[in-house]
C-alpha cells in the first residue's frame, strides 16, 4: 500500500478498510465510534474517497485529486 490515507494513527483501521475496498469486500455498514477529536470524520471521508475515486492510484488508494475526491474532501459530494 502506498500511504496511510493521509491519517495519523489508526493504522489497523485504515489497513482493514483499505483491504476491504481493494478486494471489493466492503460491508454494508461500519461503526466509527470514539471520543471527539479522534479522527472519525477524517476516516469516514477517506473511506468515501477510496470507494468513489475516479482514478485510484492503486486498489483501495484514492488519488485525492479527481473531482470526486475533492468534492468529498470539501463535504460537497451529492451523496
Amino acid at each position: 500500500m502506498t500511504d496511510n490515507w493521509n491519517m495519523l494513527g489508526h493504522e489497523w483501521a485504515v489497513d482493514m478498510l483499505r483491504r476491504h475496498v481493494a478486494r471489493g469486500e466492503t460491508r454494508h455498514a461500519y461503526l466509527l465510534a470514539g471520543p471527539p477529536g479522534l479522527g472519525r470524520r477524517t476516516l469516514a471521508l477517506r473511506l468515501a474517497q477510496a470507494l468513489n475515486c475516479e482514478r485510484p492510484v492503486a486498489p483501495g488508494e484514492p488519488c485525492y485529486a479527481c473531482r470526486t475526491c475533492k468534492q468529498i474532501e470539501a463535504m460537497q459530494h451529492p451523496d
